[in-house]
């Protein structure tokens, strides 16, 4: 997510009805989950982590896409 919405949904939290703060971060609220929302200089970082490093396994593009969409959100992800 680009900074400028993030910061625009931070500074509207109490309008916001698919947005949390927990610990200073942003989460997205879907079907009773809350998915950690991911900036877009972040995301570059988490998909290295869950599909490059050598501690995450490599598990293939949808397994390892799978495996991030139940824990994280960012605009425009399938």
């Amino acid at each position: 997510m680009e900074e400028d919405k993030y910061n625009e949904i931070i500074k509207n939290i109490d309008n916001e009805q698919h947005y949390r703060i927990k610990d200073g971060l942003l989460y997205r609220v879907k079907d009773n989950r809350e998915l950690r929302v991911i900036r877009k200089y972040e995301f570059e970082g988490l998909m290295y982590i869950a599909h490059d490093h050598e501690l995450s396994g490599h598990f293939g593009i949808d397994a390892t896409h799978e495996r991030v969409k139940e824990k994280y959100y960012w605009k425009g992800m399938k």
